[in-house]
C-alpha cells in the first residue's frame, strides 16, 4: 500500500514538474528561439571561417611553390612579399619572407650583363643597375629581419635568416659583420644539431681568405707580326688560305692538260707539234689583167 502511494507521489511530482517546464517555455518561447538560431548561426559561421581560412591556406601555399619560366625574379619577389603580408598563418608567412630573402639574396650573387660603353644610355643603365643591387639587399635585409623577429620558436627558419645575413655583409664587403653573424649562429645552442653551424665555421674559416683583393698578374706583352713587310694587329690577321692560296684554272673533263705558252723572242718560229709539217704560207695571187 505504502509503495504504491509513493509510485503515484512520484509519478505527481514528474507530471508537476513537466508542466513547469511547458509552462515556462510558453512564457519565453521568443527568447528561446532567438538563442536557438543564434547558436545555430555561431556553429555554421565557424564552419565557413575554418572552411575558407583553409582555403585562402591552400591558395596561398600553392601560390608560393608556382613556377612560372616567363616571371621575371623581381615579380616573383613581390609575389612572396604579399603572400607574406596576408599573414594567414604564421608558419606560411615565415616561409614567404624566406623565399623572398634567398631569392633577393641569389640575384645580388647573380653575374651581370655589362651594357655597351658606346651606347647613349650607358651612364643611365650603370645607374639603375646599381639602384636595383640596393634594391635587392634592401628586400633581403628587410625579409631576414622580419624572419628573425617572428620565428623565435623555429630554429631552422632563425638559422636559415641569420645565414643569410651574414651572406649579406659579405655581399657588402661588411666583414665584420658577417664574422659576427657567423659566430651567433655557432654559439646558438638551439642550432647545434643543424646544418647551419657546420655551414657557418666554413664561411667563417674562408672569410680571411675571401676578403682579401684578388691581383691578376699583368698580361704578357703582345707580340706583332708582318706580312710582306706590313705590320699586322691582332685584328688583322687572316686565315693561311686567303694568304697564301695559289690561282689555278679549270680544265675541263676529258681533255689534257695544256703546257703554258712560253714567250718567243722577237723573229722565231713557233715549234711544231709532233713533227706535223705546217701548212705553207698563203701565196699572193697576180692580179688580174697583168
Amino acid at each position: 500500500m505504502k509503495t504504491t502511494r509513493r509510485q503515484e507521489l512520484r509519478t505527481n511530482d514528474l507530471s508537476y514538474q513537466i508542466e513547469q517546464i511547458g509552462d515556462y517555455l510558453k512564457r519565453n518561447a521568443t527568447a528561446i528561439t532567438v538563442i536557438v538560431v543564434a547558436l545555430v548561426a555561431l556553429a555554421l559561421a565557424g564552419i565557413w571561417y575554418y572552411n575558407r581560412r583553409t582555403t585562402r591556406l591552400m591558395d596561398a601555399y600553392a601560390e608560393l611553390v608556382r613556377v612560372d619560366p616567363n616571371e621575371q625574379p623581381v615579380d616573383q619577389i613581390r609575389r612572396y612579399k604579399s603572400v607574406a603580408s596576408e599573414q594567414i598563418d604564421p608558419t606560411l608567412t615565415t616561409t614567404a619572407w624566406l623565399d623572398a630573402g634567398n631569392l633577393a639574396l641569389s640575384q645580388l650573387a647573380a653575374p651581370k650583363t655589362k651594357a655597351p660603353d658606346d651606347s647613349a644610355g650607358a651612364g643611365e643603365a650603370k645607374s639603375s643597375e646599381t639602384a636595383d643591387q640596393n634594391e635587392l639587399a634592401k628586400t633581403a635585409e628587410e625579409a631576414f629581419t622580419k624572419v628573425l623577429s617572428a620565428a623565435k620558436d623555429n630554429p631552422a627558419a632563425r638559422g636559415r635568416a641569420m645565414m643569410g645575413m651574414g651572406v649579406l655583409e659579405e655581399d657588402r664587403r661588411h666583414f665584420d659583420k658577417a664574422r659576427q653573424w657567423y659566430k651567433k649562429v655557432i654559439d646558438d645552442p638551439q642550432l647545434a644539431n643543424l646544418p647551419f653551424r657546420s655551414e657557418a665555421q666554413f664561411r667563417l674559416e674562408g672569410l680571411n681568405a675571401w676578403s682579401e683583393p684578388v691581383e691578376f698578374p699583368p698580361p704578357p706583352p703582345m707580340v706583332m707580326l708582318s706580312f710582306k713587310g706590313q705590320p699586322v694587329g691582332p685584328g688583322d690577321l687572316t686565315t693561311p688560305e686567303t694568304i697564301t692560296r695559289p690561282t689555278t684554272r679549270s680544265v675541263p673533263s676529258g681533255s689534257a692538260a695544256q703546257p703554258p705558252p712560253t714567250s718567243q723572242p722577237a723573229g722565231a718560229s713557233s715549234p711544231t707539234q709532233s713533227g706535223a709539217a705546217q701548212p705553207p704560207p698563203p701565196t699572193t695571187q697576180p692580179a688580174a689583167g697583168r
